[in-house]
């Protein structure tokens, strides 16, 4: 764990301030009613406890969907996001044919 030679602050700091606010929004970009709960995270107890973090995904009609980050909307439109791979030189799509248009 990357966060752990600089102690119990900085493991907090990670591990339950800045990770705990993107888990949700991450899932919802992939399936609105997602939702990630944690089982547990560092610090370690005990301090050799692995995996370090455990996380369970709940995908289920009854969860309330977050509200869109504004620079989720900013992104949505840049390149990066709606640029479209050409197919690979045999004809291969890079996406499974079940998820394009997706």
């Amino acid at each position: 764990m990357d966060a752990e030679p600089w102690g119990e602050k900085m493991v907090t700091g990670m591990c339950h301030h800045i990770e705990d606010g993107t888990f949700d929004y991450t899932a919802q970009a992939v399936n609105p009613k997602a939702h990630i709960t944690h089982v547990h995270r560092p610090p370690r107890v005990p301090s050799d406890r692995s995996p370090h973090c455990r996380w369970e995904i709940t995908i289920d009609d009854a969860n309330e969907t977050v509200p869109e980050a504004d620079i989720t909307k900013i992104v949505r439109d840049t390149t990066a996001a709606t640029f479209k791979y050409p197919p690979m030189r045999d004809g291969t799509p890079h996406i499974p044919a079940k998820q394009v248009g997706n």
